[in-house]
């Protein structure tokens, strides 16, 4: 199955070329692996390097079946190609385009969920092209695709009522948020474990995201408090609960910067900059505290940890 979308780079016709050649002249009896596919596709070389480098290649050329995505070379340009990347384009079993479609998901090796589509026509995996598809191997399928899978955001608890949705990753997107209720403790991050107690005695279930509230100083920001936020606006009772306070807040629209990993000082200060850009071009202004939100407990990884870095806004009063 062919995809119907933008004509591939020479680098890639090479590439489906030689696939399509080796997979097509092989004995009927002793079809290639996936392993010698990828190896022997000039249009590929980054990927099957990597795949070598971190003994992936070996593995691919057992007795599986295996399912690749393999992004060209010109789609992994400028990337830094490391164990997780490539692991993300390998799925177990020997799965065909038009079956992942109808399936509407996999799951690849990091455990992942990456959709496959087809709207009008247009075959994609994981919201990346599908340039061509169904390349047999001795051991699996082969599909070809334009670009890279993106590390997909993980979300562990229910978001509250109304959120939006986290995301995206690397740019600045004005979101709205409705009202929604928040148990909040004044502190750093042993509070956690205070508002963790509030929420088991009171029987309220676990959200995402965690909301830590920063204040600036000396072009740095620190955390003044965390809160838990409650799953509905209506739920429990505002008030006091020893250290804890259960308050209302919102509605706010907020711009919002989304990344994974720690929220170190130079990736808050990144992220402050590129809000500061785009809510001055938007004529916006900020109208509020700054805050980040934080999708992920210690249990996944910390490269695989979101945040998002967000400040209320408003348009500026007319002078």
């Amino acid at each position: 199955m062919t995809t119907p979308h933008r004509v591939p780079s020479s680098s890639s016709h090479l590439a489906f070329a030689l696939l399509l050649a080796l997979a097509g002249t092989a004995a009927a009896d002793e079809p290639p692996t996936v392993a010698a596919l990828l190896k022997a596709a000039p249009g590929l070389a980054r990927f099957a390097e990597g795949l070598e480098r971190e003994g992936f290649l070996a593995m691919l050329e057992s007795e599986g079946p295996f399912t690749v995505l393999a992004p060209t070379d010109e789609a992994l340009e400028g990337r830094h190609v490391d164990r997780d990347l490539l692991a993300r384009h390998l799925f177990a079993g020997r799965h065909a385009a038009a079956g992942a479609i109808a399936a509407g998901h996999l799951r690849n090796a990091t455990g992942d969920r990456i959709e496959f589509l087809a709207p009008g026509g247009r075959a994609s995996a994981g919201g990346v092209a599908l340039a061509k598809t169904d390349i047999p191997a001795r051991n699996g399928v082969v599909h070809v695709i334009d670009g890279v899978l993106p590390v997909p955001i993980r979300v562990e608890a229910p978001v509250p009522e109304g959120f939006p949705a986290p995301g995206p990753v690397g740019e600045v997107r004005i979101k709205d948020y409705p009202r929604y209720r928040a148990a909040r403790v004044a502190g750093g991050m042993s509070a956690f474990w205070t508002l963790f107690g509030h929420i088991q005695k009171r029987d309220i279930a676990m959200t995402a995201p965690v909301e830590m509230s920063m204040a600036e100083k000396d072009g740095d920001f620190s955390m003044t408090d965390m809160a838990f936020l409650y799953g509905a606006p209506d739920m429990g009772e505002k008030g006091r609960d020893g250290r804890v306070e259960v308050v209302d807040l919102g509605p706010a629209r907020v711009a919002s910067f989304g990344f994974f990993g720690q929220p170190t000082a130079e990736r808050v200060r990144e992220a402050r900059r590129a809000i500061e850009e785009r809510i001055e071009r938007d004529g916006l202004a900020p109208a509020g505290t700054w805050r980040l939100l934080g999708y992920n407990s210690p249990m996944v990884p910390e490269t695989r940890r979101f945040y998002e870095i967000q400040v209320p806004v408003a348009k500026p009063p007319r002078e």
